[in-house]
């Protein structure tokens, strides 16, 4: 801890508490006087959901945390990883950049992502594509009901299904 410039460091196993998830970070440093916290090896885990990421910067005056290294986002049987992805801490909200998603049976990707906490929607957009069974769906936008898994395409819409395949006698 250094008081006079009012900045503190520490690494080793350390276990947060922040808005309801358990964060373990790998190492930290604070300053005050720019009010960021900037976070090493780090994951979470909430109610209904977790997250990891190699890196992350929370900035306390703007109210978002920023993660880089491949930060990866688990909720509703949902993983979606990003190359870069934000938390905005009023709205509950994340999104990122260069988003994969996978769920057992499920694969796709988009050029952005989104989630907010407590809603029953994923939000993919940019090139957007979400396969199932065989079944493919691409569009400029793809939402998924997380409740109904219902899924809607809009824009530059193209869909390959994929029949059901014929039991035989």
């Amino acid at each position: 801890m250094d008081v006079k410039a009012q900045e503190v460091r520490s690494s080793g196993d350390i276990t947060a508490l922040l808005d309801g998830l358990t964060v373990r970070i790998g190492s930290l440093s604070y300053s005050r006087k720019a009010n960021a916290l900037h976070v090493l090896d780090l994951s979470g885990t909430g109610k209904d959901m977790s997250f990891g990421a190699r890196e992350g910067l929370f900035d306390f005056l703007q109210g978002v945390a920023v993660f880089t290294g491949n930060p990866a986002l688990t909720f509703r049987g949902f993983r979606v990883v990003f190359s870069r992805a934000e938390y905005r801490f009023v709205e509950r909200a994340w999104q990122g950049q260069d988003a994969v998603v996978q769920r057992e049976g499920w694969r796709g990707s988009a050029k952005r992502a989104r989630y907010t906490e407590g809603t029953s929607f994923l939000i993919l957009e940019g090139e957007a594509e979400l396969e199932r069974e065989g079944n493919r769906l691409r569009g400029e936008r793809i939402t998924v009901n997380l409740d109904t898994l219902q899924v809607r395409v809009e824009g530059n819409v193209e869909i390959f299904l994929v029949p059901p395949k014929e039991e035989t006698p």
